[in-house]
């Protein structure tokens, strides 16, 4: 049986391969899933690997079917040049009537982005605050003002309808206090990402830039057809694509951290063995999935019977433990790579301190300001009343009555 790939760690990797690329000694996830295979199944196999590094997830030229020109890993297969192509490979129903698919494994993609804290953030003591709980504090607010409203129209009749709208104005001003400390306390105790999924990031270009690795060309221009953030995100990538991809996850990674405001887009046991690999890279790294859990494929020649052979051996590795086996090999635990370690924790910078101190002092001002203000009125008020008053009592006075 003929295997090829590209070079994808922890996934797969080659060792000792001729001058063509050929006769590889592999290592990685996929090459002990095809030696156990091939161990239970009593077969032979040889992996290569494609000498130009291409994919070719993407035709050369014509249409995305059997009579379009392909080249690459997925071109080897295609043309029968190949039985089988290893990698990460996403089933899509347009490369169904091209290849066949044998699930192999456990799938997930995630956002990878730098976390940085930026030197003065105007927008930090509203972080808490989602669009949710402004429509609630709006909403309360709005209720208040009707109290309020209701209280002036009512004073009259009612001796007590002062201070039921004190008491219910200041129960409000409790819970959005109680609320508003808890959730800022949150905040700064645990990492955050201003995204939870890819849409997100589309939408916050060119503010952010959303890079894939290579091999994902194919992926996104699918998706593209029927989704239109990721045709807005397509259009993009095609025009500028040296800038939107990456060869290598070090590649990636290395302009994560130099650039800032990028995300990658990237498979997760791919990223976490990285980092398994490389720990430096840990503390300067935060994950968030992007997608469900799905399955990785082994993509074969259509209608090819080596099919049978293979999803034979696939269900019986998920029934004796050993796909989860691979997992654990090569990607850990997820939640060792998603724990906040001490340096990760929210923290305020020089230049967010001093706003925090800032805006305490101009609280501190506009208070003052605001007595000193009260305080005049009242002087101004009590002025203008015993100026009255004077006015009036000198009216009512009675002249003297001098007799001569």
């Amino acid at each position: 049986m003929s295997f090829i790939a590209l070079p994808w760690p922890p996934l797969i990797d080659a060792e000792d391969c001729d001058s063509e690329s050929k006769d590889c000694t592999g290592k990685g996830f996929f090459e002990d899933y095809v030696s156990e295979a091939a161990s239970l199944m009593n077969f032979t196999y040889t992996l290569s690997f494609d000498p130009d590094g291409d994919w070719g997830v993407l035709p050369v030229s014509g249409p995305y079917n059997s009579s379009g020109t392909w080249s690459g890993v997925m071109g080897a297969v295609v043309n029968g040049e190949h039985d089988v192509g290893l990698g990460n490979w996403e089933w899509l129903p347009e490369r169904e009537t091209i290849l066949s698919h044998v699930p192999a494994g456990n799938k997930r993609r995630v956002l990878a982005m730098s976390p940085r804290t930026p030197p003065v953030d105007w927008g930090l003591f509203v972080e808490p605050f989602t669009k949710g709980s402004w429509m609630l504090v709006g909403l309360a607010g709005l209720a208040g003002v009707c109290i309020c409203v209701l209280v002036v129209a009512c004073s009259g009749i009612y001796d007590n309808a002062r201070l039921v709208a004190t008491g219910t104005m200041w129960f409000f001003v409790l819970l959005v206090h109680s609320y508003y400390t808890g959730a800022l306390t949150m905040f700064f105790a645990t990492t955050s990402s201003p995204f939870s999924g890819i849409r997100e990031v589309i939408d916050a270009m060119p503010a952010w830039k959303l890079l894939f690795m290579a091999g994902d060309e194919g992926v996104i221009k699918l998706k593209a057809m029927s989704d239109p953030h990721f045709a807005k995100y397509w259009t993009w990538a095609e025009a500028n694509m040296e800038e939107a991809k990456f060869a290598t996850v070090r590649e990636g990674l290395d302009r994560l951290v130099a650039e800032g405001r990028v995300v990658l887009v990237i498979d997760q046991i791919v990223v976490v063995g990285f980092l398994k690999e490389n720990p430096r890279y840990a503390r300067l790294v935060t994950t968030v999935a992007a997608s469900s859990e799905g399955y990785s494929h082994l993509v074969l020649t259509k209608n090819s019977p080596l099919k049978a052979v293979l999803s034979k051996a696939s269900k019986m590795f998920a029934g004796s433990g050993l796909l989860q086996r691979l997992d654990a090999k090569y990607q850990g635990k997820v939640s060792d790579h998603h724990r906040v370690e001490a340096d990760q924790l929210a923290a305020l910078t020089p230049g967010q301190a001093a706003l925090v101190f800032a805006l305490l002092a101009a609280s501190l001002v506009l208070c003052c300001l605001c007595f000193c203000g009260e305080l005049a009125f009242s002087r101004l008020m009590l002025f203008l009343w015993n100026g009255e008053h004077f006015a009036k009592s000198k009216q009512t006075m009675e002249p003297p009555n001098y007799r001569p």
